[in-house]
Order: structure tokens, then C-alpha cells, then sequence
């Protein structure tokens, strides 16, 4: 039994703690009786309902103690998870308890011996494991029972590529308890049912052998709350058991929050008279909803800067986020986690203690246990995962860094194939900052990838190609100024013979013209002379056109000039004036350069006009829009916040605060009531523009969201993202409409339909 606390916290309940074990009496009765009836039992349930600790403490201990009758009370029992190596596993399970009996480890001089040759003879084939038994030669009494607890790691072995290994395991459990004389229990999370497939003969089993944990009733709840205070002379307060029994309700994490919490309770409780926990002691740890997270953060608050960087590299690698969305446990060796932080061994033992010193139990090895490069760590609960506010933020960072790595990685190859062309921005832009804020290293990038270097000078290239390519614009632009050959005199002077050559064109013209009407009128006796107007009327305008040009690019240069005085309204209008205004029937020619320089002209005075809007700290300005009646305007900043300002006046209206990184986009609803923003935080987001209140958060989106537009009627709003989906949704509910799939590369904008 437990000599120090009647709660385990987060770990599951031990088989030797029976005495602090209640509520579960009858799902114990229930899991011997199914026992008997099959030798292979799939006890399943949702993560945090009890499994392993309702097997290990309720059913072992249950057949230890001769409750299955049938079965005699001679056990062998092994205990084992599969992780990375089932069969290495299953061979330590075997030897740690002499499941195989003192006769078998007897045959070996050294413990390592005896596991290299047990792992070998276990990968013989499916009926090894009886043929063991058989060998051992017990009486006919005498049983062993398998456990392969948090089974649902072997899916993941499987899907690293592990398949013949995967599968010649689960064969080897399907083959033992044919043996009457074995029997196999697995727990498996309910969420991982479906990965059985992929196994033949495992469905089967699973079904015959089903067993779905309960959830426990008010009462049964209360006595797993209550009794076991009592074991070590204390008790539980009456408004402290119903508060606690409330504020569970219906949450999947109930019962490992409400261990650690009755746990911490009393360790604050230690010294009181009598031991009683009270409602003051549940309140002083956070209560329900922050015990956990406020503990762990208490843990994370006693380490050094350096060591909490270690802590975040150790945490986001001990979880995982499958192909499926589902958020896992993914035990590793210390010395991976020393490598993958660049530092030694040893250097990520005091953290691994500060989280697994007594009274914290939120990593295994549990303490006493020395921990040496070998060591595998591990989270003791996934509720760890869900509960601990820093971790869901971890584990999105960790996600998205490798979808974003693996897309370089791949695009990469494709480059090097000459099937893809190198970065551009803004997508270029969008990796270049993660690999500045994220410092990918080669010894994390094997966990998702194995080009590495590769991937690394792809993005080097692609960022020297666009700084090569500006550099060859501004050289371009500079040899078209000292082409003017002294700027503005020169451009009045090319000014003044263009519209020389425009008037004498024009002169042309006409005398072509009216040279024509002559022609016309004495038709019959002059159609060469009608030809001969027809090509003096081209000729002329010709060189209309030609002067026309020159004109323009005369307007181009005297903008460029007035631009760099910082003259910009004098720039923009010589720009306009050198463009035709009408593109579909032109009046004179298109010449791009003066809608370059419109377009430099306008965007600095642009820069200069939202100089104006004093932005707070060091964040810049990401995306800017006016409202429909261009009183408002609303600027999104490089922090994730949006500002609302007059745009008059440049008065500050309301500060929006909600998203968690850099806002791509904003818009406002065609009647300005209501402002929708895109962000890097996967997340779209509806604001009321009068109160600035948040109306509703768009979620669903599994990348960042790069643009976001109103339908006409300001119903719906369609949302663009690099997750190669656009999304339609109900406004101003919030509801997903449709998901537009399709895309094979980022959606970077959407529209409507007019």
C-alpha cells in the first residue's frame, strides 16, 4: 500500500494499493467474470477514465487473490506497453516478474544475455511464446496473464513504417491465449478502435473480448473521493465532496484531475489536525480547473531560463499529434531529448526531476529511480497533455512546424528533380520567419524528415534568387533615371518635343482626314487617291502614338522625380496623366512604367499617412483596411491585435484582442457594422465593429488563414488558407457552411461572385 499519500495524483493506481482503491468494485466483478468466459479480454475507455488502474489494481490483484475461481490463484504476471520495440518490451515484462520462472533467467550469466535470447526466440513465430511456456513445465494450475497496457502505441509503431514487426506481434498475442492456460488483456483508448483493422484477426478478438469502461456513478465517485482519507485517518469535508463532485460534471479528465487535486490537498493538508481537507485547501491549489495546470506551472517556475527551454524541447518530444488530430503520449530516451536540446546528458536530469520529484508524479521513471542516457521518459497521464496550459500551445507549435518543414522538405526534392521552382514570396516570407523563430536542427528534423540539409539550402536559395532579383529592379530602375540624362530639365525638354510631335501628328491627321472626305465625294475618279488618304491617316496616326509614348514616359520620369522630392500628390498626378483612362478603348498607349510609379507614389504616401497611427511597442503594421463609408480604418499589427481608429482624426476606437499571431487580413461587412480578421493562429475571427466586441471565433482551418471577403450581402464569409481549403460560414453565427477542397498548394485568396 501507499505509505505516504491515500491519492496517487496523476500515475495510475499500483496493485499493491488496493486498500485506497474504491468505486470500482463492481466493474471489477464484471471484468473477472468476462475473464472467465475469454482468455483474451480489450478492456477499452476514453483517455483519463481509468483503465490501466481498474486492470493493474482492481483485476490483478483481483486474480491474485483468488477471486477467479475458475482459474485457480497461481499467476504469472507481466506487465508490459509496446512503444517503439513490443518484442524488447514483452522480453523485459517476461524476465521482470519470472513469468517464465528462476529456472529460465538461470540459463545465463548476465541479465543482457537472457533478453537478447528471450527477444529472439519470441520473434520465431506466433506460437513462441507457448512453446515457452510449455517448456517451463508448470503444474496445470498455474497461469500466465499478459498485459499490454496503452496498446494503442503499437498503431503508432505500425504507422512509422514498423509493419512486419507490428503485425508478427499482434499475431504472437492472438496465438498465446489459444493456450489454455494463458491469458492476454490489453487497454486501448476508445479513439484508436478503428486502427485495429489494419491487424488480421485483431477485430475479432477486440469484439469477443470487449470490455467498455464505465464511467462511475455519483456515489461510486464519491467513494473513490472519500474512503481513501479515511485508510490514512483523515477525512474529506462534506461542501468540499460536493463541490468537487459538481465541478467534475461531465469532464473526460475527471478522475486523474481529481486525484492530483486530492493529492496536492493533502500535502497542503499535512500537519492539520486531523487531516481534514477542506474547501479553503481546494481553493488555495486552483480548483478544479487550474490545480493541474497551476502545479505544473509551479514545477516549470523553479527552473533556470536554460532549463526551461530544455522543458519545452522535453515535453513537446514526449507528446504527439497523429495524422488523425488525436494527442498522445511518445515515450523517448533521455539521451534523445540531451541531443535534440544540444546539451549533455546529464544537463536534462534536474529537469526531469523537478517534474517527477514526490507529490508531482508528471513524468516516469517515478522518483527513487536513477535515470541514466537510456532511460525512457514519459508523461504520466496524456490528461497532463490537455490540462497543463503551456502543453496544447506546445503541441500546435510542434504540429505545425513539422507540416511546414515536411512541405519544404518535399517541395525541396521536387527542386532538385527540376519539378518545382524555388520560394516566393509571400510564402518564402511565411518559412523564413518560422526557421528565424523556430531554429530548426538537423537532429529534429529526422523525427519528420531525412533531407535535412537539403531543405535548409532550398530555403537559402530561394532567399538569394528574391534578394538577387531585387537587386537587378533597382538597378534597372536607377539605369532608367540616368537615362533622362540630368532628370527633370530633360524630361521637360523630351515633354516639350513630344507634344511638338503630338501637335504636328495632330496636324497630320487632319489634312488626312479631310483629305479623305474629299476622296469620298468624288468616288468614282479617285480611289487611288482615297488609298492614298487611308495610308497618310495611318502614317499620321502612327506617329500620334509614337509622341504619344515619348509624352509618357517624359510623365514617367518628371513622377519618379517629384517622388523622390517627397512632392507625392505632384508625382501621382504627372503618373495619371501619362496613362490612358479608359484600358478598354484606350486614347493613348499603355506605358507600365507610369503605373509603377503611380503605384510607388501612392504607397508612400500611404506610409506617410499611417505614420500617423502610433502603434504600441515594436509591432508593425500587417494589413490595413477602410471601412465602406471611409470613416474607419483598421490596422492589424505584426503582434496579433487589431486597431480600430477614426480616420480623420486618426483617434484610436478600440483595440481587438484575441488572436495569438500575426493577423494576415482584414475586412470590413459591406454595411461597416462588423469587421472579420485572418490569422497565423489557424483562426479566423468576427468582431463587432461599434463596441469592438468578439462576435465569434471561425475554427476549422488547419493552417494559417491568409484572406478573408463578405458576400455582397454580408450573410456569409469565405476564408482562404494555406491548408489548401477555402471555407464558407454563416454570418454572424459562425457556422461552418462548406469546406472547399481541391487545392494542392495554398489558398491565398477569396472572393465573391458580384
Amino acid at each position: 500500500m501507499n505509505k505516504t499519500f491515500p491519492y496517487p495524483g496523476l500515475r495510475p493506481f499500483e496493485r499493491d494499493e488496493t486498500d485506497i482503491f474504491f468505486g470500482r468494485e463492481d466493474h471489477t466483478d464484471q471484468l473477472l467474470e468476462k475473464l472467465g468466459q475469454n482468455r483474451f479480454l480489450a478492456v477499452v475507455g476514453p483517455s483519463g477514465c481509468g483503465k490501466s488502474s481498474l486492470v493493474r489494481t482492481g483485476l490483478l490483484a483481483g486474480l491474485e487473490g483468488g477471486l477467479l475461481t475458475s482459474a485457480g490463484i497461481y499467476w504469472h504476471i507481466a506487465e508490459m506497453r509496446p512503444g517503439n520495440h513490443p518484442f524488447a518490451h514483452l522480453a523485459e515484462a517476461l524476465l521482470a516478474d519470472s513469468a517464465l520462472g528462476d529456472e529460465y533467467i538461470n540459463h545465463f550469466t548476465h541479465k543482457p544475455e537472457a533478453l537478447a535470447s528471450l527477444q529472439a526466440t519470441l520473434r520465431r513465430g506466433p506460437l513462441s511464446l507457448c512453446e515457452l511456456w510449455q517448456e517451463a513445465q508448470f503444474d496445470t494450475d498455474t497461469r500466465l496473464l499478459l498485459l499490454v497496457d496503452q496498446f494503442e502505441e503499437l498503431f503508432r509503431y505500425y504507422q512509422q513504417g514498423e509493419v512486419e514487426e507490428t503485425a508478427a506481434f499482434v499475431a504472437l498475442l492472438l496465438a498465446s491465449y489459444q493456450n489454455p492456460n494463458i491469458y492476454v488483456i490489453i487497454t486501448m483508448r476508445s479513439d484508436f478502435i478503428g486502427d485495429c483493422a489494419a491487424f488480421y484477426g485483431l477485430p475479432e478478438a477486440v469484439n469477443a473480448g470487449l470490455y467498455l469502461t464505465p464511467r462511475l456513478t455519483r456515489e461510486q465517485l464519491s467513494e473513490a473521493i472519500a474512503l481513501p482519507a479515511t485508510v490514512f485517518g483523515g477525512t474529506v469535508e462534506e461542501g468540499l465532496l460536493n463541490r468537487l463532485l459538481n465541478d467534475a460534471g461531465n469532464d473526460p479528465d475527471q478522475l486523474p484531475i481529481i486525484q492530483h487535486a486530492l493529492m496536492r490537498m493533502w500535502q497542503h493538508a499535512a500537519g492539520a489536525e486531523e487531516g481534514v481537507l477542506t474547501l479553503a485547501h481546494y481553493e488555495q491549489i486552483g480548483a478544479f480547473k487550474k490545480a493541474l495546470s497551476n502545479h505544473a506551472d509551479k514545477a516549470y517556475g523553479e527552473l533556470t531560463g536554460a532549463q526551461q527551454k530544455i522543458a519545452e524541447i522535453l515535453f513537446r518530444n514526449l507528446s504527439e499529434r497523429d495524422s488523425n488530430k488525436r494527442d498522445t503520449r511518445r515515450p523517448t530516451e533521455l539521451r534523445e531529448i540531451a541531443r535534440l536540446a544540444e546539451v549533455e546528458w546529464q544537463a536534462v536530469v534536474p529537469v526531469v526531476e523537478v517534474f517527477r520529484k514526490q507529490g508531482r508524479h508528471f513524468l516516469v521513471p517515478p522518483v527513487g529511480q536513477d535515470l541514466a542516457p537510456d532511460t525512457v521518459l514519459d508523461i504520466s497521464h496524456e490528461s497532463l497533455i490537455r490540462q497543463w496550459q503551456r502543453m496544447p500551445q506546445w503541441l500546435n507549435q510542434e504540429a505545425e512546424s513539422a507540416v511546414l518543414y515536411q512541405r519544404v522538405e518535399e517541395t525541396a526534392q521536387r527542386w532538385q528533380d527540376g519539378k518545382a521552382a524555388l520560394l516566393r514570396s509571400p510564402e518564402l516570407e511565411h518559412i523564413l520567419a518560422w526557421r528565424t523563430q523556430a531554429q530548426p536542427t538537423q537532429a529534429w528534423a529526422e523525427r519528420y524528415g531525412q533531407h535535412f540539409a537539403l531543405a535548409m539550402d532550398f530555403l537559402e536559395d530561394s532567399d538569394q534568387a528574391q534578394h538577387q532579383e531585387a537587386k537587378a529592379i533597382q538597378k534597372r530602375r536607377r539605369v532608367t533615371l540616368a537615362s533622362m540624362a540630368g532628370g527633370l530639365i530633360i524630361a521637360i525638354i523630351l515633354t516639350l518635343i513630344s507634344v511638338f510631335f503630338g501637335l504636328d501628328a495632330s496636324q497630320q491627321r487632319q489634312k488626312a482626314e479631310a483629305s479623305l472626305v474629299k476622296a469620298e465625294a468624288s468616288q468614282a475618279k479617285a480611289e487611288a487617291q482615297k488609298k492614298e488618304a487611308l495610308d497618310q491617316k495611318e502614317k499620321a496616326e502612327k506617329q500620334k502614338r509614337e509622341a504619344q509614348r515619348n509624352q509618357s514616359f517624359a510623365l514617367s520620369a518628371l513622377s519618379e522625380f517629384e517622388r523622390e522630392k517627397g512632392n507625392l500628390t505632384n508625382a501621382m498626378l504627372l503618373a495619371l496623366e501619362g496613362l490612358p483612362k479608359n484600358l478598354s478603348e484606350p486614347e493613348k498607349p499603355y506605358v507600365s512604367a507610369n503605373e509603377n510609379q503611380l503605384s510607388q507614389a501612392v504607397f508612400k504616401s500611404s506610409e506617410n499617412y499611417l505614420e500617423r497611427f502610433v502603434m504600441d511597442g515594436d509591432n508593425s503594421i500587417h494589413h490595413v483596411a477602410f471601412s465602406p463609408d471611409g470613416a474607419l480604418i483598421a490596422l492589424a499589427d505584426s503582434g496579433g491585435a487589431v486597431h480600430l481608429w477614426e480616420a480623420t482624426s486618426a483617434q484610436r476606437l478600440h483595440t481587438l484582442i484575441g488572436h495569438t499571431n500575426k493577423v494576415n487580413h482584414v475586412v470590413f461587412s459591406p454595411d461597416g457594422g462588423r469587421l472579420a480578421t485572418a490569422s497565423d493562429d489557424n483562426t479566423a475571427r468576427l468582431w463587432e465593429v461599434k463596441s469592438g466586441k468578439l462576435i465569434q471565433t471561425l475554427r476549422g482551418h488547419e493552417n494559417t488563414v491568409l484572406h478573408a471577403a463578405f458576400s455582397p450581402d454580408g450573410g456569409r464569409l469565405a476564408t482562404a488558407s494555406s491548408d489548401q481549403t477555402a471555407r464558407l460560414w454563416a454570418v454572424p453565427s459562425g457556422k461552418l457552411i462548406q469546406t472547399l477542397r481541391g487545392h494542392t498548394d495554398w489558398v491565398r485568396h477569396a472572393a465573391f461572385s458580384p
